[in-house]
């Protein structure tokens, strides 16, 4: 909602989100989670995944949506949007 961009992550099945995600969220986080927990991307999508560095969320800033931008959203939109739900923000 804060950028103005519905959906943020649109893929076509779950694992294709899952790639939607990391493209931005980057690769790192997803690698430690699944590690954690033993899973795998199946492996069409796993052909996919590169080494993808975190999008700044200042990225997504523009003239649209700055005023709906503040330093403490930012914060917490990076709480919410992490891998691990045992590591993300609880409510």
């Amino acid at each position: 909602m804060m950028f103005q961009r519905d959906p943020m992550f649109k893929g076509a099945d779950n694992d294709d989100q899952l790639i939607k995600i990391a493209e931005i969220c980057g690769i790192d986080g997803l690698r430690d989670y699944l590690n954690t927990y033993n899973l795998q991307v199946n492996r069409y999508h796993a052909k996919r995944l590169r080494n993808w560095e975190k999008v700044p969320w200042t990225d997504f800033v523009n003239k649209y949506n700055k005023h709906l931008v503040s330093e403490e959203a930012l914060d917490f939109l990076d709480k919410c949007l992490v891998y691990d739900r045992e590591k993300r923000i609880a409510p």
